[in-house]
Formats: structure tokens, C-alpha cells, sequence
């Protein structure tokens, strides 16, 4: 079970002078690894799961608990890592960028054991991203940010493909699907802004006609007048890149506006978390869920064997267990638990559980090269390094090749509902079809 760190929004004050002062909390986060890997053997130490607990996003933080726990579990079934036991602890941003440095600051001051981070998501991962580098805590982000594409930080891990080109895949779901004149709705927030170059960018390329690309405010009481102008345009498809709450409210009010009618939907799988699902299919019936609204996001192939030993290590944790559906479908998520083995392989590899031993090996235990042993376990990966091998860990997300900017992409797929609920993949994109739709 995670522990939660972390202050509350009743220290904001505080927060926003650290906003405004990330160079200078920077250098006061003290350098913990050397004190967490002097910890005796047999002790535990902690993989800091930083995102959104409470607020808005918390359906993010609360899908990030079980390939968390169900990672470091199997870990630690095989015996943990050089004689130590692993532990995710909750580190709550709020989704805040300025609370995100008080909380993040105050759990590496206060928490020696921290030997890693996932998480860092994008509404908070600009002032994250820096503090955890300077503290030299080894860090496998979710983040989309393309600001992580081109600028390098030696401590930042990224699997999961930038936003961009999750537009991308959002525009191509579109014409694939068949629309012919899409309307575009973009909640103002930084993890869905930053989808609007590669939907408007694989439009054009795919010669579908854009009728309306709005950026709307999260949460809004309505949205009447925005989608009165789009109603008027007749769309055949919609795509929206929001949050539950203000998709339920476009939705609800498209409905009201257009005599019952909606097209044709695509949303982003950041949305399983939440109850969409039931939403949709009380509101607009369950012909319109299962068949009318595509869901677009990084790709999972759910038939390989560490895709069921993650499977199942999910739906063995409390968080995991009624959110299985959510988790599984969503490739960011699983890179969470595959961020977390390559970071225990790494460790095993550099023999040393200090980030800055470890962290280059990162890219060695994940790189397919001559002669190296391809591993899809923990156990798997230790027994090879004990044998004298070099490995490359392929696991539940499918082979990793990090870039000099650290950064592994992956493929996209449209996904649909089931009539029971669950998601299955209609139709997978690989990198070099989203690649040359790119902006």
C-alpha cells in the first residue's frame, strides 16, 4: 500500500513564492540517493509515485497506484533489489505547478529512502522534472510535454510518445473512421493543448475538412454559445481532449442543442480513469458508447506473456483491482510499471541502488544489441546478470529505444467500448504512419 507525502493547498502562499523561486528550491533539495543506498540491507526503499492525489486530475493519480504497487511487488516476490525491498509512496502535485515544487521539495527533504520517481505528469512536470534532476533521483515520466523532446536532462526517462503525436493519432483516428468534417474542442489545459498541432496537422494531411478547432476553459457551468456555433456547422465527427467533467458537459449540451443528436465522438484514453463510460451510456444510450465514440491512445499488445504478469500484477493491488480496465488499456500508465523494472535492472546491473551509479545503466539494460539477452521479467533479468549476460528488458509496452533526449516512442491505437464496459483495440497505428502526419 502507498504512503502519501505532500503539503495542501491551505500553504499556497508558500507554493507560489516557490513558483516563482524553482532555482532557488532546486538547490536547496539535498542530494538524498547516497543516504537512501547507505540504508542497511533488507531495508525498504521508495519509488515516489508524483502526480495528481486530490483536485481536478486526481483520476490520474488514482490510476497510477496499482502498476505502481503491482510492479515493485513483483519485485520484491523475486527478492527485491541487492538486498533491498521496494515501496511506492504517494508524492500529491495537485496538478498545480506551483504546489507541485512545495510538495516535491519537501518529500525529497523530508524522505531519505526516495531512490526514484514516476509519474511527473504533464500539467506539473516543468518545475518537477528540474528539481528532481538536480536532486539526482533517477525519474520515468508520463509526461507528453514535447518540451522534453529536444532538452536533455541526465535523470529524465520518458517511454510514452509527446502529446503532439497523440494529435496525431487523435486526426488519423478521425479520417479513418471517415469523417469528413470534423469539429475539434480542446480543454485549456497544458496536457490537451498540446494535441492541437498534431490533430490540425493530420487533417490536412488526410484532406478532412477542420470545421472548428475551439479551445474551451475546464469546467465551465456551459458551454452553450461554443457549441451553438459548431451545431450550425453540421460536423460529421467531433474530437474533444478534455477533462470528464467538461466532456460530459460539451456533450450534454451538444445534445440539448441538436435535437438529441451528437456525431460521432473520439476522446483520448486519458479519460479511462474516470466514469465516462456509464455517463455516456445513460445520456446518449449504449448504441453511442460502443459504437459511436472512439477512444485514441498509446498501444498495449495485451498477448504477450509480461503482458498477462502485469495483468495480473495489477489486478492483485487494491488500486488495481475495480481500475484494471482503465489501467491496462493505457500504454503512459504501463510505462509505469515498466519504468519501474528497468529501474531495478539498472540497479542490478550498475550493482548499486544510488541513482547516479545506476542511471546510465538505464539505456544498457534496455538497448537490443549483439549479444545481449532479451529479458521480459525482473526475475528473468536478474537470473541472465548473475549468468554474465548484457540484456535489453522488452516488457508490457513493447521494446525501448531511448534517444539522446532520453525519450522511447510507441504506437497508437483507436480503442472502443465494449457493452459490458470494457476496451478493446480497434485498429493500431505504427510510429511510421503517425510519424509522417506530423507537424
Amino acid at each position: 500500500m502507498q504512503r502519501t507525502l505532500g503539503f495542501t493547498r491551505s500553504q499556497r502562499l508558500l507554493t507560489q513564492f516557490a513558483a516563482l523561486s524553482v532555482v532557488g528550491a532546486i538547490v536547496m533539495a539535498p542530494a538524498l540517493p547516497s543516504g537512501a543506498a547507505s540504508k542497511p540491507s533488507g531495508s525498504t526503499l521508495d519509488i515516489a509515485d508524483i502526480i495528481s492525489f486530490s483536485g481536478p486530475n486526481s483520476f490520474l493519480g488514482t490510476i497510477t497506484v496499482g502498476p505502481c504497487d503491482g510492479a515493485v511487488n513483483v519485485i520484491n516476490a523475486a527478492g527485491g533489489v541487492l538486498g533491498h525491498k521496494l515501496s511506492c509512496i504517494k508524492v500529491d502535485d495537485l496538478g498545480d505547478p506551483a504546489d507541485a515544487v512545495a510538495n516535491v521539495s519537501k518529500a525529497l527533504a523530508t524522505n531519505s529512502s526516495i531512490i526514484g520517481a514516476i509519474g511527473v505528469a504533464s500539467a506539473t512536470a516543468a518545475t518537477e522534472v528540474p528539481i528532481l534532476n538536480a536532486a539526482k533521483i533517477t525519474m520515468v515520466s508520463q509526461a507528453g510535454l514535447s518540451l522534453f523532446s529536444n532538452k536533455y536532462y541526465k535523470y529524465f526517462w520518458r517511454m510514452t510518445p509527446p502529446d503532439v503525436f497523440g494529435g496525431v493519432a487523435m486526426g488519423l483516428a478521425a479520417a479513418s473512421n471517415g469523417y469528413k468534417k470534423v469539429a475539434v474542442i480542446i480543454q485549456n489545459d497544458v496536457g490537451d493543448t498540446g494535441n492541437t498541432p498534431g490533430i490540425v496537422s493530420a487533417l490536412k494531411k488526410k484532406h478532412v475538412s477542420l470545421v472548428s478547432n475551439v479551445t474551451v476553459p475546464s469546467d465551465a457551468a456551459s458551454y452553450e454559445t461554443t457549441i451553438n456555433k459548431i451545431v450550425n456547422l453540421h460536423p460529421d465527427g467531433l474530437i474533444i481532449s478534455a477533462d470528464t467533467q467538461t466532456t460530459e458537459t460539451l456533450l450534454a449540451e451538444y445534445q440539448s442543442l441538436s435535437n438529441g443528436k451528437v456525431p460521432p465522438t473520439i476522446l483520448s484514453t486519458q479519460i479511462l480513469g474516470s466514469n465516462i463510460f456509464p455517463y455516456v451510456k445513460k445520456s446518449l444510450g449504449l448504441s453511442f458508447a460502443t459504437k459511436k465514440m472512439s477512444l485514441v491512445g498509446t498501444y498495449v499488445d495485451e498477448t504477450t506473456p509480461q503482458f498477462k504478469v502485469y495483468d495480473a500484477a495489477v489486478k492483485a493491488t487494491p488500486g488495481g483491482t475495480k481500475l484494471a480496465t482503465a489501467i491496462v488499456a493505457t500504454q503512459a500508465i504501463g510505462t509505469i510499471y515498466d519504468g519501474i523494472i528497468t529501474m531495478a535492472l539498472a540497479m542490478e546491473a550498475a550493482h548499486s541502488m544510488k541513482p547516479v551509479n545506476f542511471n546510465s545503466s538505464m539505456s544498457k539494460v534496455a538497448t537490443k544489441r549483439a549479444g545481449a539477452v532479451e529479458v521480459n521479467s525482473f526475475a528473468q533479468g536478474v537470473k541472465a546478470l548473475k549468468a554474465g549476460h548484457t540484456i535489453y528488458y522488452v516488457g508490457v509496452t513493447g521494446p525501448i529505444v531511448f534517444d539522446k533526449f532520453h525519450n522511447s516512442g510507441g504506437e497508437f491505437a483507436t480503442f472502443q467500448f465494449t457493452s459490458s464496459g470494457n476496451v478493446q483495440s480497434v485498429k493500431v497505428f505504427p510510429p511510421s504512419v503517425t510519424d509522417a502526419l506530423a507537424p
